[in-house]
């Protein structure tokens, strides 16, 4: 078992619907092309890869002539294979850190969010999935060619999910991927899971950020039988607080260091 954790903020119904799933079981799941980063997932045919090789890959005839002067069909052609490949993947992202000022900065609501502990069980991931820390580097991935008919062999894909910018390195992103995971069901309002699969993660613990005032987690007064992703911010924080085996944090300023102090609140 390994501790990951996920910094989200509480305004948004999508990421209040996520805290929902993550607390009953499931993982939301989001395509490559919803990311925040557009570099992240985007396949860049090796630039050594010729005209002549396209054509080859794409099985086209190598006399066929280019029909729009003012577009490669080639390049057109090439990124509907990438498309098409990519977007059988969804995604999820933890982090190794809870006490990142950057992260509370930036995914939990300048410190008015939320950041969940998650436990990690490696025997609950699916075979068609993989899940390892993301690497950081300057450039794109040399080796990636334009090897790829129905997907990129393992190595590859790995190396096309879990690459970034050395400009994200802040985040220490572990990042877990399915392949063709079931869409969700049940909900079509315009905060629809790409994905929704069993979740090998569980939450052990919350901490609230230093700016999530009392006010925001307590005084719960919803109707109970109502769907999580209707709940207000003080309702689905009244109500992780209602479940014994999750732990709960609050942040605190540090008087001599820029650093987070968490604080036990107990039960």
């Amino acid at each position: 078992m390994k501790t990951f954790y996920f910094y989200t903020d509480l305004e948004s119904q999508l990421n209040r619907r996520r805290v929902h799933a993550l607390l009953n079981g499931k993982l939301p799941l989001t395509r490559p092309s919803r990311f925040n980063d557009p570099f992240d997932s985007m396949l860049r045919f090796n630039p050594m890869f010729s005209d002549m090789d396209a054509k080859k890959y794409l099985n086209w005839d190598p006399m066929r002539t280019v029909v729009f002067p003012e577009q490669n069909p080639i390049f057109i052609a090439l990124e509907e294979v990438r498309r098409k490949v990519i977007c059988r993947w969804t995604a999820f992202s933890v982090s190794e850190m809870d006490d990142s000022l950057l992260m509370w900065a930036h995914y939990g609501a300048q410190h008015k969010g939320i950041c969940l502990e998650l436990e990690y069980d490696e025997s609950k991931r699916p075979a068609n999935s993989l899940f390892s820390k993301i690497r950081y580097t300057t450039h794109y991935p040399q080796e990636l060619q334009a090897a790829l008919d129905q997907g990129l062999d393992s190595a590859s894909m790995e190396t096309l999910l879990l690459t970034k910018s050395i400009d994200w390195y802040y985040e220490r992103e572990w990042r877990f991927a399915v392949q063709d995971a079931p869409p969700e069901t049940g909900f079509s309002g315009d905060h629809k899971f790409d994905g929704l699969i069993d979740s090998p993660f569980e939450v052990k613990g919350v901490c609230y950020g230093f700016r999530c005032v009392d006010g925001d987690h307590s005084n719960f007064h919803e109707e109970p039988n109502q769907d999580m992703w209707k709940y207000t911010k003080i309702a689905l924080i009244a109500a992780i607080a209602e479940r014994e085996n999750i732990s709960v944090y609050q942040n605190r300023l540090s008087s001599t260091e820029f650093k987070l102090q968490k604080v036990d609140l107990g039960k």
